[in-house]
């Protein structure tokens, strides 16, 4: 998602950086640990296959949400069957993707040159 944020609308935050205890505040930490999670400026938060249609409209697509929701029940299943085989998956992506995924959140945490 990040290659995608040309805005910088993003921050991505570690589930286990004290940032994330602060944005997720009163969420179960099996529940924090169990999904990824979309933080508004506004605090507002969702999480998992919900999150994905508020992520579609930070990236800047307005209308994504209304032609998202009908697909809500579908893309919690979705985020579920990933998510429950990430162990499958990352054995799937090769050393060279992780290396640049982990430039990609290097720089989307560094701070916008003035």
């Amino acid at each position: 998602m990040l290659a995608l944020d040309r805005r910088r609308a993003l921050e991505p935050v570690a589930l286990d950086e004290p940032e994330a205890d602060r944005l997720l505040e009163g969420m179960p930490n099996d529940d924090k640990i169990a999904s990824w999670h979309l933080v508004a400026p506004d605090g507002r938060h969702w999480s998992g296959g919900d999150a994905f249609a508020p992520l579609a409209e930070a990236l800047g697509h307005p209308g994504a949400r209304r032609a998202l929701e009908p697909l809500r029940p579908l893309l919690r299943v979705g985020y579920r069957l990933v998510a429950g085989n990430r162990n499958v998956w990352g054995k799937l992506i090769s050393d060279d993707a992780k290396r640049r995924a982990d430039a990609r959140i290097e720089a989307a945490r560094a701070p916008i040159p003035s």
